[in-house]
């Protein structure tokens, strides 16, 4: 992902996770690299789902504020 290919991330992370469901830092990375490719509503549900059994994991709840605001502001456009 730190290279800006986001696709091949998102396949890595999803084989991940079929390893380790649920882990929350691939959860999370997934989450990035899916922002990062402009599916953000699938980055949503999986910020929501690190949350849901951990609320007070600071990483996912940035990231989902990040995410939501740049949503924001791309709904409002320039």
């Amino acid at each position: 992902l730190e290279a800006g290919h986001p696709l091949p991330a998102i396949a890595s992370l999803t084989a991940a996770l079929a390893q380790k469901p649920g882990a929350p830092s691939l959860l999370i990375n997934l989450a990035k690299a899916e922002m990062a490719s402009g599916r953000a509503a699938a980055a949503k549900a999986r910020l929501t789902q690190v949350l849901a059994d951990d609320p007070d994991n600071a990483a996912a709840r940035a990231l989902l504020l990040t995410g939501e605001a740049a949503m924001r502001r791309y709904a409002l456009g320039p």
